[in-house]
C-alpha cells in the first residue's frame, strides 16, 4: 500500500486544480524512482517512489514562499501520517 497504483487510484483524485506529472528513472542511488510532480498555483509537491523501498515527499508553497516538507523514509508505518499531512495542506 502507498506506492504508485495507490497514489493513482486512490489520492491522485483529491488532487482537485492541480497538473499532475509522472516520470520514472532506472538505476538510481535508491533503486528505480517513480516520481509524480504536482503543481497548482499555490503548492509545489513531489512524490518519490523508489524500488527499495523508500518515499520521498517535497512540498512547497509558492505563496509564502517556504518549504512545507521534505523527508525521505523507508518507514512503511509513516506513509499514512505523511499522505494525511498533504490531504491536510490541500
Amino acid at each position: 500500500m502507498y506506492d504508485l497504483n495507490w497514489f493513482k487510484i486512490s489520492f491522485s483524485p483529491k488532487l482537485i486544480g492541480f497538473s499532475i506529472e509522472y516520470l520514472s528513472f532506472e538505476n538510481g542511488d535508491l533503486g528505480d524512482l517513480d516520481e509524480v510532480r504536482c503543481e497548482s498555483n499555490r503548492l509545489g509537491i513531489s512524490i518519490s517512489f523508489w524500488s527499495s523501498g523508500y518515499l520521498g515527499i517535497f512540498i512547497y508553497d509558492y505563496e509564502k514562499d517556504l518549504e512545507l516538507l521534505n523527508i525521505i523514509t523507508d518507514k512503511k508505518s509513516e506513509r499514512k501520517d505523511l499522505f494525511e499531512s498533504i490531504e491536510k495542506l490541500l
